[in-house]
């Protein structure tokens, strides 16, 4: 393909596997292609492989759709890891840049986990070249950094600090969403605090103890509780009273918490992007630095937010939060100047990427 496909130099290949459908920082980015460059022809592949022989088949099929794709666009933005992006050589003149799916790095992914317990096989993560072929890679805040490098083997001048379209969302669009979630959930427009629970995903190990631990922290006759899982681990609680607006992202419950609960997600940067009070429930801190690592150590950085055991948290929720801590937080780990990403990001496809420019 590679050999026999000519390029066309205003032609964008977006690709997920993060969710069967686009998600809001391709969404933003293809809408904002389009009005940006009326000549630009966008083309969205997303396919998650599930457990399934079907997911798996669906998926293998989508890499080699892509493979053609690659082959014919100026540009390709990837929002995770895609194997026929990393795993074979491409045109010298295709621009690959990874889009990935968060703010910021708090706990250690890609190449920083190979051969630890959350991470990949070395042996795998070596066939695969697993992150290898990115030109640049969309970051948040510079003291990110660091962390994006190791992550993904690049050089701190292939780092875009920019933040993602989804800051935009977050932004200009947090009233609407807001109202769509209470008018879909009326039950939580009664006055009472809305608490957030959404902690980071885990490969080997559930997350019962955290939802039952926020759960027995707060008095759920003054509050609502509602819990946000991981797409690859949806949430189990004993109580009845934890909500699941599960059609609803994390992102979006964002826009309806008055305290988000967390652990090692990134959603804590999305959170103090909208200045929301946020708490760290790390119940399993030794274990999961040892199986995972991290690249933010809460507990010694910012100890006023951190809770190890569902005491700890039970105090901290019930005691005057530590304001001072959230914004020594918010004016080190999120960008400066939000609330354009998703046009900075399209400019970048013409400056880094040449897209819509003669070959």
């Amino acid at each position: 393909m590679k050999w026999f496909c000519k390029t066309d130099p205003c032609k964008v290949v977006v690709l997920s596997r993060q969710s069967n459908d686009p998600s809001i920082d391709l969404q933003l980015t293809r809408g904002q292609i389009r009005n940006t460059y009326p000549r630009a022809k966008t083309v969205v592949i997303t396919r998650r492989m599930g457990k399934s022989v079907r997911s798996k088949i669906s998926f293998m099929r989508a890499q080699f759709i892509s493979l053609y794709h690659l082959a014919t666009s100026r540009v390709a933005i990837l929002e995770s890891y895609w194997p026929a992006v990393s795993a074979v050589n491409h045109k010298e003149d295709l621009t690959v840049i990874q889009l990935w799916h968060s703010l910021g790095k708090i706990k250690k992914s890609g190449l920083q986990t190979v051969g630890k317990a959350q991470g990949w096989s070395p042996k795998v993560a070596g066939e695969l070249r697993m992150h290898s072929g990115y030109d640049y890679v969309v970051a948040g805040a510079k003291a990110w950094n660091p962390a994006y490098c190791a992550s993904f083997g690049i050089e701190e001048n292939q780092i875009l600090n920019i933040g993602l379209p989804r800051a935009d969302h977050l932004l200009h669009d947090r009233e609407s969403s807001r109202r769509t979630i209470l008018d879909s959930y009326p039950e939580l427009d009664d006055g009472l605090p809305i608490v957030l629970y959404a902690p980071t995903f885990r490969r080997h190990h559930t997350t019962r103890e955290g939802v039952d631990g926020v759960a027995r922290s707060l008095d759920l006759d003054s509050c609502h509780l509602v819990v946000k899982g991981h797409a690859n681990q949806p949430l189990a609680s004993s109580s009845s009273k934890i909500v699941d607006c599960r059609e609803f992202s994390g992102m979006e419950l964002l826009t309806i918490a008055d305290l988000l609960i967390t652990d090692y997600s990134a959603i804590a940067i999305e959170g103090a992007l909208l200045n929301i009070k946020t708490l760290y429930y790390l119940y399993d801190y030794a274990q999961y630095t040892q199986q995972n690592g991290l690249n933010l150590d809460l507990p010694s950085e910012f100890p006023e937010l951190v809770a190890r055991t569902q005491n700890e948290l039970q105090t901290m929720i019930h005691s005057p939060y530590p304001t001072s801590a959230l914004e020594r937080y918010r004016s080190k780990y999120i960008f400066e100047d939000p609330g354009h990403s998703t046009a900075d990001l399209v400019a970048a496809l013409e400056e880094k990427g040449r897209l819509c420019q003669s070959l």
